[in-house]
């Protein structure tokens, strides 16, 4: 009975999704261009090809199908990515690829690193060109997902059903978004397609330790014009180590109207909730007390002594928002956004007597892009306000800010010109951003500005160059600081090869992609090395290992009459040392070492796709039973299976 609720929930969604179905929306989904679509129609591999509104046949003059009987075309109105030259992850690259949740989606990046403390559920450090998620902006298009708090954001939060498509923004454009002028910009672009008929998809695995993980997808038109899309994840993971347990509901609810192929109207509801154990891992001045290997008892989950053994973290959010896409005039496009955000963060100490932290936070926002075309050249204006009510409350020594109540009062302005030279190949930009913050319970004023400029060529089709540079401020150089980054592009049906080198400061990092197929064998690699510009330890190489390689070698192939999508082989994780400051060492005093030492870890895997309906995913994970961890000290999870299907469903 304890996951019944889950399956009632997926059963309801399936029949729903049976039921939904009427003439009326199959005649609109045809007429909205979009009948053979499985998939997100969010295409990003060319943001100009992806956005459909440009190539509209009706010139914005849409019939109403559902009243003419003879056939028009209304087209859709998408978000667009910021820009051609981010870098991308597709759909069809995250369904065909081993994961268990959001933060999985990043291992293809180069400079992506997921400092993973073993246990799921457990608030991972993402880290995105070096810097972790409290130096990231990680937006949900376009609209900041980061806690105002605390300027960072957990992965475990956000459904990795719902996503189409994921868009890392170059490091020098990284500023330009979200509030806190960070490093670094990740922005989901969710799902928005239509099929002829209403579609449900379920995903579902399970693995050792009561790992459980479903999730239920709807997507169809309801009433004339009128789309419904929803998704409602469940995940469950009992404790291995004393205190690990993990437990999360997410849903996110989107309703679309669509007026005409000069406007769309979407008003969407997320809903998080989810409590884990948060133990503080491995407790090993206790193992000292009997041994001085402390490797006798690191990895022995049941007997290990943990630091917190009841501590738990809750996390409850509503985040509600209401978002026009238009198209005023033939050369714009509008997309203007007013946003409320609620989060709640609880962290709870029963050990030995009760104690409880708490942050709320309250935003209200507007976000407005605004997209000009005066061909060749191409102006992008950004604007956002927010207010914020921030309010703590805390009976654990030091774990909040000592102000209990603080307002935060937030605007920028950024605008990008772009060129458009020898038949668009070359794309060169300057941009600008302004950025006030007043904080009123401490009575602080911040402005945060930047520019920068960069350039886009694109040699042939499948041949592009990026180079781009900035400087700007935050609140961890407040007087300003740089980034440069350059990056090589070579793509063709069987070969992808990818070099990119970036410098913040005092980080230099070096990353490459490489993947190849020949005849039925496909490696795909990605790797990273990172080393500091001036001699010595630098903070920006804490947390971080010098160097990263993420490989697989699988067999590849379409089988039984092009029923069969196969991919299977072997993944390959190596991490090298990683420095370690000791104040990082927060959860014992013993101080013998001043590095992680590198670790690999090997995996088998076998995804396979019947008939483009289902997704079979089976994991054998950590073949060898490799001792490590990746945070001290938080064991990583010893040899187990997993497996799952992900299943799809028309009318």
């Amino acid at each position: 009975m304890k996951y019944f609720s889950s399956i009632l929930l997926l059963t309801f969604l399936i029949v729903f999704g049976q039921n939904a179905y009427s003439e009326q929306a199959f005649a609109l989904a045809c007429a909205l261009g979009r009948a053979d679509t499985i998939h997100s129609a969010n295409k990003v591999v060319n943001p100009e090809k992806s956005d459909s509104t440009k190539n509209s046949p009706t010139g914005g003059q849409g019939l109403d199908t559902l009243r003419h009987k003879k056939k028009s075309v209304l087209i859709p109105i998408h978000q667009s990515p910021f820009y051609e030259g981010s870098y991308f992850i597709s759909n069809e690259t995250m369904i065909h690829n081993d994961y268990r949740y959001t933060g999985d989606y990043f291992k293809v990046f180069p400079f992506g690193f997921l400092r993973d403390r073993g246990q799921l559920g457990q608030p991972n450090s993402s880290y995105i060109y070096g810097y972790s998620n409290s130096s990231t902006s990680y937006l949900e298009n376009g609209i900041l997902l980061n806690n105002r708090s605390g300027n960072d954001f957990d992965l475990n939060n956000f459904e990795s059903e719902f996503v189409d498509s994921i868009e890392i923004v170059p490091a020098p454009r990284g500023f330009l978004y979200g509030n806190f002028n960070n490093f670094s910009t990740v922005n989901f672009i969710t799902k928005d397609f239509l099929t002829p008929k209403p579609l449900s998809r379920v995903r579902y695995y399970q693995g050792a330790n009561g790992e459980i993980f479903i999730d239920g997808f709807y997507n169809g038109i309801i009433v004339p014009r009128l789309k419904l899309t929803l998704d409602i994840q469940n995940r469950n993971f009992d404790s291995t180590y004393t205190n690990s347990s993990y437990t999360d509901w997410l849903g996110n609810i989107r309703l679309k109207y669509y007026f005409s192929n000069k406007l769309n109207v979407l008003v969407g509801y997320n809903y998080v909730k989810s409590r884990v154990g948060l133990n503080g891992g491995v407790n090993v001045d206790s193992i000292l007390t009997l041994t001085n290997n402390i490797n006798q008892l690191l990895y022995d989950n049941v007997n290990a002594p943990v630091n917190f053994v009841g501590r738990t973290g809750e996390d409850l959010q509503h985040n509600f928002n209401l978002e026009f896409i238009a198209l005023p005039f033939d050369s714009s496009k509008t997309d203007l956004n007013f946003y409320y955000q609620f989060h709640q963060n609880k962290t709870s100490d029963i050990s030995s007597s009760v104690q409880e932290a708490k942050i709320k936070t309250n935003t209200i926002g507007l976000y407005l892009n605004q997209d000009f075309n005066f061909n060749p050249a191409q102006l992008k204006v950004l604007i956002n306000y927010e207010h914020s009510r921030i309010e703590n409350s805390s009976t654990i020594s030091h774990y909040f800010l000592a102000v209990p109540k603080l307002t935060q009062n937030y605007f920028s302005i950024a605008s990008i010109l772009s060129f458009n030279t020898l038949d668009n190949k070359l794309v060169p930009s300057i941009f600008y951003k302004y950025g006030y913050e007043k904080l009123s319970g401490i009575n602080t004023k911040n402005n945060r500005n930047g520019f920068g400029a960069d350039v886009f060529y694109k040699i042939l089709p499948e041949f592009n160059l990026y180079f781009g540079t900035s400087a700007f401020e935050n609140s961890f150089y407040p007087n300003g600081t740089y980034s440069i980054e350059a990056g090589i592009n070579y793509k063709i049906p069987n070969l992808l090869l990818a070099f990119q080198t970036f410098n913040y400061g005092n980080l230099v990092g070096i990353g490459s992609n490489f993947n190849f197929n020949f005849s039925k064998i496909l490696v795909e690699t990605n790797e990273s090395f990172y080393f500091n510009s001036k001699d010595g330890l630098s903070s920006n190489l804490v947390n971080l290992p010098k160097f990263k390689f993420l490989g697989g070698i699988y067999y590849k192939d379409i089988l039984f009459k092009e029923n069969l999508d196969l991919k299977t082989g072997f993944v390959f994780n190596f991490y090298g040392t990683q420095e370690i400051l000791p104040s990082q060492l927060i959860n014992s005093s013993y101080y013998p070492i001043t590095e992680i030492n590198p670790s690999l870890q090997i995996d088998f895997t076998l995804v396979g796709e019947i008939q483009k309906r289902a997704i079979v995913y089976f994991t054998w994970e950590n073949l060898l039973d490799n001792q490590y961890y990746l945070e001290p000290f938080y064991p990583m999870r010893s040899r187990n299976i997993r497996f799952g299907i992900g299943w799809t469903l028309f009318d």
